[in-house]
C-alpha cells in the first residue's frame, strides 16, 4: 500500500514538485533577505516571505498532486496515465537550474557581498564601541535662551553655551557632542528627549542667559533625558567679571550629578577681561555663521580684544586658527598669514606650552608650504597633549588621507562623527577615502548621506557610480551638477564623463578640448582621467606634467585617484609618482598612528 502511494507520488511528480519548491523558496529567502536590507527593511519583511512561501507549500503539493504538467500545459491527472518522462526530465531541469542559481548567489554573497558588509558591520562596531565605552557619560549643551532686552546679546547666551561645551570636552570620561551639531537645534520645536535621541547622548544641558549693563543672570539645568527629568538646575545672579566661576561651578556640578570618575584634575575655565571676553564672544559668534564677509569685522573684534588683554590664549588661537584658514582661501596673502600665524602661536605657547591644539597649530606655517613630516610630528605632540580637540582630530583625518592612509583617517572620521553627529562634511570626506580604497559601494552611500543636506556632491556621486559600471546613473549624475556650485572645469570634466559612460564620442571630445584648451595646468587631472579611461595613455601622463609644479597638496590628492587606475600598471606611474614625491617609498617613511584618549 505505502509503495503504491511512494510510486502515485512519483507518477505524479509530487516529489519532483516539493524538491524544485523548497529549492526556489530557499533562493527567494536569501535574495530577500540581500535586497531588502538595502531599502531599510528590517527583519519583519524577510520573516512575511518565510510565512508566505510556507503557507504556499501545502497548496503547490495539492496541485501537483490533482494536475500534470505535459507538452500541451497543464491538465488534469486522470489517476491512470503513465508517468511523463519529458515532464519529470523538465522538472529535473529546473531543480538543477534553481540550485545552480542558488549556488551563484551564495558564492556572490559570501565572496562579493559579504566583505562589504562586514568592513561596514566592523565600522559600524568601532563606532558604537567608542560610545559604548562612555557608558551614560555622554551630554549635549544645547544654545543657552538670550533672555536679554536687546536681541543682540543672542553672541553672548550662544557664547556662554559654547564655553562650557570647551570646558566639559577637556574631561576624557565624558562624551560631548560639539557645538555645530548641538547648535543645530536652536530655535527648533523638538523635546529633549528627541534631541538627545538624534544626537544618540544620555543627558542635556540647556539654559538662559539675561544680561544687563554688567549684571547677568544664568540659568543652567541638567536634565537626564531617558526620563525627562530635570537632575540640576541653578541660577546665578552674578557681574560680568563672575562669568568664568560660573562656569566652573555648572561644570563641577555636571560632573558630580553624570556620576563621572575624574583619572585627572577639574579642568577650570582660563579667566580673562570682561571686555575682551565679550569681543571674543562676539568674534566666535559671527565665524559660527559660516560667513566670510564677516571676516574684516572678526579680525577687528579679535585684535581689539588682544589690546585689551595680550595674554588672553583663547582670542589668540582663534585669531591664528582664521588666518590659516583663510589665509588658505586667499582672503590675505598667504606668505603675510604664515607669519602672522607663526607669531601668535609662539605667542600662545609662550604662556601655554603644553597646550595641544597650539602645538598642532604650530604646524601650519611651514606644512602649509607641504611639510607633511614636520605636519605630523606637530600632530602627534598635540595630540598626546589633547586628544579632545576636534580641529587637531579634522586636521589629522585629512593629512592621513594626503598620505594615504585613507582607512585609518575614515577612522578618525567615525570618532568625529561621534562627538559631531551631523558634520555632514564628514560624509563627503568617507566618501573621497572610499573612492580611494576602491569601495565604490560605501563612498556611493557616503555621499549620499552628504547630498541629504547639501546642495554640492554630484560630481563625487557620478564618480563613485561611474566606478560601479553603473554608467546610466552616473551620466546622470554628471549631467545634473549645478553651474552654481561647480566651477568650469568641473562642469567640462563632468560632460566628458557623461560621454565615456554613454558611449558618446563627441561629447567627449567636445568637452575635452574646451578642458585642453582653457584649464591644461589648473585641471590636469581632469584631463588626464579623461585620456587614461579612453586609453592614450601617452597623452594621460602628457596632460599630467605640470603636477609636479603645482601645490605639493595638489599631487597628493591626485596619485590615489581611481579614474587614474588605469594608468597604473604603466613604468611611467611610478615615475610620476616619483617627481610629484609621493613614491610608496616615500608614503611608506610618512605613516603614523593616532592614539586618541
Amino acid at each position: 500500500m505505502s509503495m503504491s502511494f511512494f510510486s502515485e507520488l512519483k507518477r505524479r511528480q509530487v516529489l519532483r514538485t516539493a524538491a524544485a519548491y523548497v529549492a526556489a523558496a530557499w533562493l527567494l529567502v536569501q535574495v530577500a533577505d540581500t535586497v531588502f536590507e538595502a531599502f531599510e527593511l528590517g527583519e519583519e519583511a524577510v520573516r512575511l516571505v518565510i510565512i508566505v512561501l510556507a503557507l504556499g507549500f501545502v497548496p503547490v503539493i495539492i496541485l501537483s498532486w490533482v494536475f500534470q504538467l505535459t507538452p500541451e500545459g497543464l491538465r488534469r491527472d486522470s489517476g491512470d496515465s503513465a508517468a511523463d518522462a519529458p515532464a519529470g526530465h523538465r522538472a529535473d531541469r529546473i531543480i538543477i537550474v534553481l540550485l545552480a542559481a542558488g549556488v551563484t548567489f551564495f558564492a556572490f554573497d559570501k565572496f562579493v557581498l559579504d566583505p562589504q558588509r562586514d568592513e561596514e558591520i566592523a565600522e559600524q562596531a568601532r563606532t558604537e564601541a567608542f560610545v559604548e565605552s562612555y557608558g551614560d557619560k555622554s551630554i549635549a549643551v544645547l544654545a543657552f535662551e538670550n533672555l536679554s532686552a536687546d536681541a543682540d546679546n543672542e553672541y553672548f547666551s550662544d557664547g556662554i553655551a559654547e564655553e562650557m561645551i570647551n570646558l566639559l570636552a577637556r574631561i576624557p570620561e565624558l562624551r560631548v557632542i560639539s557645538r555645530s551639531s548641538a547648535f543645530t537645534y536652536k530655535g527648533k520645536d523638538l523635546s529633549v528627549p528627541e534631541i538627545a535621541e538624534e544626537l544618540n547622548v544620555t543627558y542635556v544641558l540647556e539654559g538662559s542667559v539675561r544680561k544687563a549693563g554688567d549684571r547677568i543672570r544664568v540659568t543652567a539645568q541638567l536634565i537626564d533625558a531617558r526620563t525627562d527629568t530635570h537632575l540640576y538646575s541653578e541660577n546665578f545672579d552674578r557681574t560680568i567679571d563672575d562669568i568664568f566661576a560660573i562656569q566652573d561651578e555648572v561644570s563641577s556640578n555636571v560632573v558630580e550629578n553624570l556620576r563621572v570618575h575624574l583619572t585627572g584634575e577639574m579642568p577650570r575655565a582660563r579667566p580673562a577681561d570682561p571686555e575682551a571676553h565679550a569681543l571674543l564672544l562676539r568674534a566666535r559668534y559671527l565665524i559660527g555663521r559660516n560667513n566670510s564677509h564677516n571676516y574684516d569685522v572678526i579680525e577687528e573684534l579679535l585684535l581689539e580684544s588682544l589690546e585689551i588683554d595680550p595674554d588672553y590664549l583663547d582670542a589668540i588661537l582663534t585669531l591664528a586658527n582664521m588666518y590659516s584658514v583663510f589665509g588658505r582661501e586667499r582672503h590675505r596673502p598667504i606668505e603675510e598669514a604664515r607669519v602672522a600665524v607663526r607669531d601668535l602661536v609662539d605667542r600662545a605657547l609662550a604662556i601655554d606650552p603644553d597646550n595641544g591644539y597650539a602645538i598642532v597649530l604650530s604646524a601650519w606655517p611651514e606644512g602649509s608650504k607641504g611639510d607633511l613630516h614636520l605636519i605630523i610630528r606637530r600632530l602627534q605632540e598635540g595630540l598626546a597633549k589633547d586628544s579632545s580637540n576636534l580641529g587637531s582630530i579634522n586636521w589629522a583625518a585629512e593629512v592621513l588621507r594626503l598620505i594615504g592612509d585613507f582607512k585609518q583617517s575614515n577612522e578618525l572620521l567615525q570618532h568625529m562623527l561621534a562627538r559631531d553627529p551631523l558634520c555632514n562634511i564628514c560624509y563627503y570626506r568617507k566618501a573621497t577615502n572610499f573612492l580611494a580604497l576602491g569601495d565604490y559601494a560605501d563612498a556611493e552611500a557616503a555621499i549620499r548621506r552628504f547630498k541629504q543636506t547639501a546642495d554640492g556632491g554630484g560630481h563625487t556621486l557620478g564618480l563613485a557610480l561611474f566606478m560601479q559600471g553603473k554608467y546610466e546613473e552616473s551620466a546622470a549624475a554628471f549631467s545634473n551638477l549645478n553651474p552654481d556650485n561647480n566651477n568650469e572645469a568641473t562642469l567640462l570634466h563632468a560632460q566628458a564623463m557623461s560621454g565615456i559612460a554613454l558611449d558618446n564620442p563627441e561629447r567627449v571630445q567636445t568637452a575635452l578640448e574646451a578642458l585642453r584648451e582653457n584649464y591644461s595646468t589648473t585641471a590636469p587631472d581632469f584631463i588626464a582621467s579623461i585620456f587614461a579611461l579612453t586609453g592614450d595613455f601617452d597623452s594621460a601622463f602628457a596632460a599630467l606634467e605640470p603636477v609636479a609644479a603645482m601645490h605639493p597638496r595638489f599631487s597628493a590628492e591626485i596619485w590615489p585617484w581611481p579614474l587614474l587606475n588605469n594608468l597604473h600598471d604603466d613604468p611611467r606611474w611610478t615615475e610620476f609618482r616619483e617627481k610629484i614625491g609621493h613614491s610608496e617609498e616615500t608614503i611608506e617613511a610618512l605613516q603614523f598612528n593616532v592614539v586618541l584618549q
